[in-house]
């Protein structure tokens, strides 16, 4: 696992970059113990019964500063174990995250940041927030095997990337980005794909008054799935030859309103060129026994064998390809033959967003829709949402909210034809009352209801109880 080789050099580097900093030091303890009952926690169509589970939460946030530099160092670990739902379906998980962020300010003008990340994550619940798939007895089956997969295998992602600014006066500033992340899974012989995502970004930024900003951003990036995920699991001649890649380019305009001390506006649009490449499957056998190529197909009053062979047409159909994704998973299938396959996509990108503060409540609303990688392909997510926070009084806090979206392969066509299609409704409220100056203890309700293209819906209710820490922050100066 390439957490015992990375991670060691991250953290030596940000042990050197702390030492050269005469600084305040502090570190921050938290946590949260969180027991649940689900309805159907997966979101599946197969009939579940209740689970009911535990997740421990703990971390703590490592500061260093001075008056020029920061540097934030943030592990955490999460560990879940949850009742059998009756599908015989691990969803216990042993999720470990870290983040680090440094910043340091050159003089009055030039300033640079870096950031580097690690996350370990189990994919029953990671990939059904992502993208909406259900992993473990759902969406994503074994190559070459026609039955789900039942186990909550793990996802590791390592990013990181610099940023610099440079502020050519009070009004104007350039900032300039980039990012690396590189994700694989546990399990080798799935339909999600190891990935690796670069991306630049270069931003201007105006400001036009006190209350008004105004900004321009380029960007570019690449998503390279893993070619040898096809070699690995091809049954036939193998596709090395072939590209796998998706490019994108685009331009965002943005603008920032303060109508007031108490209501401010985001607004974010553009539009990206989307061009990918990747392995078409256009022929295969179906390597039938003597037997079942004499059987008559009840619908077509032919033999199996015949109803085969009048299927090579139908791989020229995205029709067909979008809508019977099963026929592709079958284990007959064998000596599968690939072509170069394109994507030519264009598309709009939007975020924005109104925040209204009361005198004991905040209120967000927003919109958005932006590209991302994922494990099946470059993916389009259309989101709107809703947030809500109502202080009643010192130790009381109620929240609420509310979001819908929707997540689709960037292109219908993508390997094994296994595009994406998912639509996702998510209800959340709670209480929360503090009972010590670190101790808090919630209670809340979740609904969620996930849609896929030919499948049926499914929906979920569930109860939870938390207790949190917000620990102590202990420091020390040199």
């Amino acid at each position: 696992m390439r957490f015992k080789r990375d991670v060691p050099l991250a953290i030596m580097l940000s042990t050197m970059s702390v030492s050269a900093l005469a600084a305040e030091y502090s570190v921050t303890p938290f946590g949260t113990m969180r027991t649940e009952a689900d309805s159907n926690k997966r979101l599946t169509t197969q009939d579940s019964d209740t689970t009911f589970g535990a997740v421990l939460d703990v971390g703590a946030l490592f500061n260093a500063a001075n008056d020029s530099s920061s540097l934030n160092i943030t592990p955490r670990f999460s560990i879940g174990r949850f009742s059998d739902d009756g599908n015989n379906v691990d969803q216990d998980k042993e999720d470990y995250f870290l983040d680090v962020n440094g910043a340091h300010r050159f003089n009055d003008r030039f300033s640079a940041g870096a950031t580097f990340g690690y996350a370990n994550a189990g994919v029953v619940g990671a990939e059904l927030e992502d993208i909406g798939l259900v992993v473990s007895g759902g969406d994503v089956f074994a190559i070459g095997n026609n039955t789900n997969l039942n186990e909550n295998f793990s996802r590791e992602t390592i990013s990181g990337g610099p940023s610099l600014t440079y502020i050519f006066s009070e009004k104007d500033s350039l900032t300039l980005s980039g990012n690396w992340a590189d994700t694989t899974y546990e399990r080798q012989d799935t339909e999600l794909a190891d990935y690796t995502h670069y991306s630049l970004n270069a931003s201007w930024l105006r400001q036009l008054s006190p209350s008004d900003q105004l900004s321009v951003s380029v960007f570019m990036s690449k998503q390279d799935p893993e070619l040898d995920f096809l070699v690995r699991n091809s049954a036939g001649p193998s596709p090395e030859s072939l590209n796998s890649e998706y490019d994108e380019i685009g331009m965002t305009l943005g603008y920032v309103h303060s109508f007031s001390d108490t209501l401010l506006g985001r607004f974010s649009a553009g539009v990206r060129k989307t061009d990918g490449e990747f392995p078409d499957l256009i022929d295969f056998d179906y390597n039938l026994s003597a037997a079942d190529a004499a059987l008559i197909n009840p619908f077509t009053g032919l033999p199996v064998g015949a109803v085969i062979d009048r299927l090579d047409p139908l791989l020229a159909d995205p029709f067909f390809r979008q809508n019977n994704p099963e026929f592709f998973r079958d284990s007959r299938i064998v000596n599968r033959v690939y072509q170069q396959g394109l994507v030519d996509n264009t598309g709009l990108i939007l975020d924005a967003s109104v925040e209204k503060q009361f005198e004991q409540t905040t209120m967000t609303a927003g919109i958005s829709r932006a590209s991302q990688p994922s494990g099946r392909g470059l993916t389009v997510r259309d989101e709107i949402y809703f947030d809500a926070v109502h202080l009643y009084s010192d130790r009381i806090t109620a929240s609420g909210s509310v979001s819908y979206y929707t997540t689709e392969s960037i292109s219908e066509e993508t390997f094994q034809n296994q595009s994406i299609a998912t639509d996702q409704l998510r209800v959340e409220a709670g209480v929360d009352w503090r009972w010590t100056e670190f101790w808090t203890v919630g209670a809340g309700y979740m609904y969620a209801r996930r849609m896929a293209d030919n499948a049926d819906s499914a929906d979920g209710h569930g109860i939870f109880l938390t207790l949190g820490y917000n620990g102590n922050k202990y420091s020390i100066s040199r």
